[in-house]
């Protein structure tokens, strides 16, 4: 996910933007002065360089985290062993799908727009329908929620995309 460091001290101005562009897709930082935005910009550069030498620099997008252990809800990802869980069951992933809910848990509680679903499990060059995430999301929801036809976890966000809420 791209981020955005925007910088504005008249909160009636940066509120707004940064909404538009969250909705867009993108990670708002707001800063409202210089030197915050300074401080906040060493931050994030520290933390991707530290990153990149734990992947020993290879190139390429960040995922953070890379691996290991996620956990959301009643669900628990092994990402090296591909092994889900649902309730402490085992549950049998495809490919797509095992990589849509990584991504989702990966941004638990934030909203996924629809473009970057696709481009993230699908790459950016898929030209197929978008119906396919829809597919799978409803493939899914049948897999970790207990009530398929009202999810309290994988949720739709109307106009907008997914968001994966513990």
């Amino acid at each position: 996910m791209t981020r955005v460091l925007l910088v504005e001290d008249e909160h009636s101005f940066a509120d707004p933007l940064a909404f538009l562009l969250r909705k867009e897709g993108f990670t708002a930082a707001v800063a409202t002065t210089g030197q915050s935005a300074l401080e906040e910009f060493d931050r994030k550069l520290i933390a991707r360089i530290r990153a990149v030498l734990r992947r020993g620099g290879e190139g390429g997008p960040e995922i953070e985290g890379g691996g290991g252990v996620l956990e959301a809800g009643p669900v628990r990802m092994d990402v090296d062993r591909h092994v889900v869980s649902v309730g402490g069951a085992d549950v049998a992933l495809p490919l797509k799908e095992f990589d849509l809910l990584e991504y989702l848990l990966r941004n638990v509680g934030r909203v996924l727009t629809r473009g970057q679903l696709i481009d993230r499990v699908w790459g950016a060059d898929y030209v197929g329908d978008t119906k396919t995430l829809d597919v799978h999301v409803k493939r899914l929801r049948s897999k970790v929620e207990v009530d398929p036809s009202a999810p309290r976890h994988l949720i739709t966000v109307r106009g907008l995309g997914y968001k994966f809420d513990a």
